[in-house]
């Protein structure tokens, strides 16, 4: 479905009218033919509404984006986890490191060998914090990564 049929049934339904003030969201829009110039038309007609698109295929969606919205589309990246952010993601950064006293002037390991274990974890599947509580993606992390 185009993305304004798609728009026009949500305020249709909801008794939007276009001078209003909404939020659109578009979540996974790469896998739409042409999204890029369906949205740069909605972003053209309603300009009162904020677009907020997102997708899993960055490289794609920057390079369309680029193209045909230029002026129009603000890109975000959003990167894996680090390791640091897995540790205090999954609740253990204070309990495996230390900061040294004053704070930045370095870190030692509380326990080096549950440390390295999660640091294991991380490259296994941490960068994805789906994939941090999922235990069928955890049993299984070549596939999560392989098919995502």
């Amino acid at each position: 479905m185009a993305l304004e049929r798609l728009l026009n049934v949500f305020s249709a339904e909801f008794n939007h009218q276009k001078e209003a003030k909404l939020y659109i969201f578009f979540d996974e829009v790469q896998y739409l033919k042409e999204w890029e110039i369906h949205l740069k038309s909605l972003v053209d007609s309603y300009s009162d509404y904020k677009f907020v698109v997102t997708g899993s295929a960055a490289a794609a969606l920057k390079l369309k984006s680029n193209e045909s919205g230029a002026g129009r589309f603000s890109n975000f990246v959003l990167p894996p986890l680090t390791f640091a952010e897995y540790l205090r993601f999954i609740q253990r950064d204070t309990e495996l490191i230390n900061t040294v006293v004053p704070p930045g002037v370095g870190y030692t390991a509380n326990n080096i060998d549950a440390l390295n274990e999660e640091f294991l974890n991380y490259l296994n599947f941490g960068g994805y914090p789906e994939a941090v509580f999922s235990d069928t993606i955890r049993e299984n992390p070549q596939q999560f990564i392989r098919g995502d």
